[in-house]
């Protein structure tokens, strides 16, 4: 079945991608979906990473329904909430 067929078959269709490489990978893929949920591991997933991904899927004009954390840690969030303070 081809992605048209899916789109026309379906109301939602759900893509889970591998991380191979987000910025890239995402830019990529954009093109292809109405929205994007981003899923990053607390303490591994490069803040930086994740903002620059985040910037350059908002210049495509990529709708963000949000970010997920996995793995959180709750001793380590106040070095993370500086960061998300910005954004």
């Amino acid at each position: 079945m081809l992605l048209k067929d899916l789109f026309q078959a379906y109301d939602l269709v759900i893509f889970d991608v591998p991380p191979a490489n987000p910025l890239v990978d995402g830019l990529a893929l954009s093109a292809l979906f109405d929205a994007l949920v981003i899923v990053a591991e607390w303490g591994r997933t490069p803040v930086d990473l994740l903002s620059e991904m985040l910037r350059s899927l908002r210049i495509v004009k990529t709708l963000i329904l949000g970010v997920i954390m996995t793995k959180v840690d709750d001793g380590s969030v106040s070095s993370y909430s500086k960061h998300v303070a910005r954004y």
